[in-house]
């Protein structure tokens, strides 16, 4: 995984102050460690050395940080961080989302092929979740929706608002194992997803297994699913 991660390139970058992998790999420490927060990243990554050189950083980064740039405007003492949470977040911003899909396909692959044993035949589930954001977040959708509710005063009809993103994903329950994810603004129709999941969660399987069954909501069916070709039949 290592290879994959370091050949990820961020786009429209002006200036390059370290390798765009040392910000790939601090994030995926965060991800590994389960920290919930950026901004926990100092107290929590930052400080741990031995870690931080292994990812490439040196002593003299770890001591004075990687530039002195914005040292003249700054009011209060700097804190000695290699590297600043709020960098870390806007260079990963800039990797395009039609490479994170094509690196989560090459190492899924990886992962199935490095499997002991598989079944000739697996079943797929597809199933999503919306992720939520603030109302100033770049490429969010802001879908709304209207539910009635039961109140004191009898059944009242409300409009939800909404923003953020939706994150879909083609899931193995046999093994336990994701084999394909699709993500998009919030408020995309559903029934675009599964097809194209399934597409891919083949390429990832290819001479390995093949699947059988595939299990969704309703809200994911449409007839060009029924109707596509390959091993999707309805059933």
């Amino acid at each position: 995984m290592f290879g994959l991660l370091e050949a990820l390139k961020g786009a429209r970058i002006k200036r390059e102050s370290m390798p765009f992998s040392r910000y790939v790999l601090v994030y995926c420490l965060r991800c590994l460690a389960r920290i919930p927060s950026q901004n926990a990243l100092p107290d929590m990554v930052f400080t741990d050395e031995h870690l931080m050189r292994r990812i490439g950083f040196n002593a003299h980064q770890m001591e004075e940080g990687l530039t002195q740039r914005g040292a003249s405007r700054r009011a209060a003492p700097r804190r000695n961080l290699p590297v600043d949470p709020e960098a870390v977040t806007k260079n990963i911003l800039k990797i395009p989302v039609a490479t994170m899909r094509h690196l989560f396909e090459v190492a899924s692959r990886l992962v199935w092929q490095a499997l002991p044993e598989v079944p000739a035949e697996i079943g797929v589930l597809i199933d999503g979740t919306l992720i939520g954001c603030g109302e100033s977040a770049k490429g969010a959708g802001r879908p709304s929706r209207s539910k009635k509710v039961r109140l004191k005063n009898g059944l009242r009809t409300i409009t939800e608002h909404f923003v953020g993103f939706q994150l879909v994903w083609a899931y193995v329950p046999q093994l336990g194992l994701p084999i394909a994810v699709g993500f998009s603004k919030a408020g995309i129709d559903e029934r675009k997803f599964p097809l194209p999941l399934l597409l891919r969660a083949e390429r990832v399987i290819k001479g390995i297994s093949r699947i059988r069954w595939v299990a969704i909501d309703r809200g994911f069916m449409s007839g060009s699913l029924l109707g596509g070709g390959g091993s999707h039949r309805k059933g």
